[in-house]
């Protein structure tokens, strides 16, 4: 997709706190409405597992490469090389029934597989951010990696989760974020 239809895209989409298109709100926007899932189907029937069981923080760390430089005329500026964005959530616990996405990858952790660990599909939802119909904002990148860290834990078996995102995003929409039954819909220029 070209540069000025991603400006075309996104310019149909509003700012909300309340989650209608419409109405813009006044209150801070709750996390609950920027949501993460992984596909535990296939990519031709994919099935959307919500990220975040008993997770209290979750956050998308953009890791950036940048070059500070001072131009001879005393200007400063900063270069944006790249970005490696990483999803990182920490002491995930692990439930057969909420965390499905974590059942092959402990079994390949557990046996020094990790490479293939190389190739899950998430999905960003925006949920503060709707288009006129009342649709989300949201991409699904292919091609992502999951690292399993600091298995164990006390009480429960838990492990810190990141995936490093690919960056090759497909735009498009979601209705609603829901636990259950979301489908993206992909965004089709004119």
């Amino acid at each position: 997709m070209t540069q000025a239809q991603l400006q075309t895209y996104i310019a149909t989409f509003t700012l909300t706190s309340t989650g209608v298109s419409d109405e813009p709100g006044t209150s801070d926007i709750k996390r609950k409405m920027l949501a993460h899932f992984v596909n535990v189907g296939t990519a031709e029937k994919p099935e959307w597992e919500l990220l975040g069981y008993k997770q209290e923080s979750a956050a998308v760390a953009s890791n950036y490469d940048t070059t500070d430089v001072t131009d001879v005329t005393g200007e400063s500026y900063t270069d944006i090389n790249s970005k490696l964005e990483k999803l990182e959530m920490s002491e995930y616990k692990i439930n057969p029934n909420q965390t499905k996405f974590l059942a092959e990858a402990i079994k390949l952790k557990a046996i020094d597989a990790e490479e293939q660990m190389q190739d899950y599909q998430i999905l960003t939802v925006y949920g503060f951010l709707r288009n006129t119909d009342g649709a989300c904002m949201a991409y699904k990148e292919d091609g992502c990696s999951l690292v399993l860290d600091n298995l164990g834990g006390q009480g429960y078996t838990l492990s810190d989760v990141a995936f490093t995102l690919s960056g090759r995003k497909i735009f498009g929409t979601v209705a609603e974020i829901q636990r259950i039954g979301t489908t993206f819909t992909e965004y089709k220029p004119a």
